[in-house]
Order: C-alpha cells, then sequence, then structure tokens
C-alpha cells in the first residue's frame, strides 16, 4: 500500500489541488459575501500555483503567487472596502439569474451529444477549424 501511494503522489496531489481550485472557483461564485469570495477566489489561485510546482514550472508558481494572489487579490479587497459593501441591499433570488446561463448549457450539451449519435463519422473525423464546422452545419 505503501509503495502504491509513493508511486502515485504526484497523481494524489495533483487531485487534491486541482479540487481545490475548482471548489474555490465555484466559492466564488456561491458566496454571498463578497469578502468570502475574494478569499475562496485566493484559494483558487494558490492552488493553481501548487500545479505550477508539480508541473516543476516555479517561476510560473512564484509569479501566480506575487501578480495574483498577491497583487490582485490586495486591489480586490481594497475596492471592497472602498465601496462599503455592508450598505449596499442583498439580492434575494441569487440564483434565478444563474437558471437561465444552466439550461443554455445543457441544451448545448444535449445538442453535441445528439449530433455525435446521430452522425457517429463526425467524432472520428473531426477537425477543429471552423471551416470544417461550417460544412458541417451546411444543410445537405
Amino acid at each position: 500500500m505503501l509503495a502504491w501511494f509513493l508511486a502515485n503522489f504526484s497523481a494524489i496531489v495533483f487531485y487534491c489541488l486541482a479540487a481545490v481550485a475548482v471548489a474555490g472557483a465555484v466559492g466564488v461564485i456561491a458566496f454571498r459575501s463578497p469578502v468570502h469570495a475574494a478569499l475562496s477566489l485566493l484559494g483558487s489561485f494558490l492552488a493553481v500555483a501548487g500545479v505550477f510546482v508539480l508541473l516543476h514550472a516555479e517561476f510560473l508558481a512564484a509569479v501566480q503567487i506575487l501578480v495574483y494572489a498577491g497583487g490582485v487579490m490586495v486591489l480586490f479587497l481594497f475596492v471592497i472596502m472602498l465601496v462599503n459593501v455592508r450598505t449596499l441591499t442583498g439580492e434575494g433570488q441569487y440564483v434565478r439569474r444563474l437558471v437561465p446561463a444552466a439550461a443554455a448549457g445543457q441544451y448545448e450539451l444535449t445538442m453535441e451529444v445528439r449530433i455525435y449519435r446521430e452522425r457517429p463519422e463526425v467524432a472520428r473525423h473531426v477537425k477543429p477549424t471552423a471551416q470544417a464546422l461550417w460544412r458541417f452545419l451546411q444543410p445537405g
């Protein structure tokens, strides 16, 4: 068990950092308090810096921490404190604005699955060019 853990240590750390980055990104959207959202964004930035360290890109990790986690977050928190968000009225129906975006995303995903099921040759010969997409969308 220990040998397996040591052999897959970098993959385990990568998945943990990826989960922290995704959870931080979701926290930015989900938290109602701008300060909590900013701290969630900071956690996401630090997790991305950790992924850079795993990729042996220490310079990018340092830049990620100094520029984004340092500069952008300080600026963001300064703006939050300057605006004084405590006096702003809260929105009672925050999630209702996300419903159309979720519906559009679900429709797009459903259409892609439908296209690939009806025309399996498309899945085998996908060319990532705008011209190939245009030819595919043309009727006939």
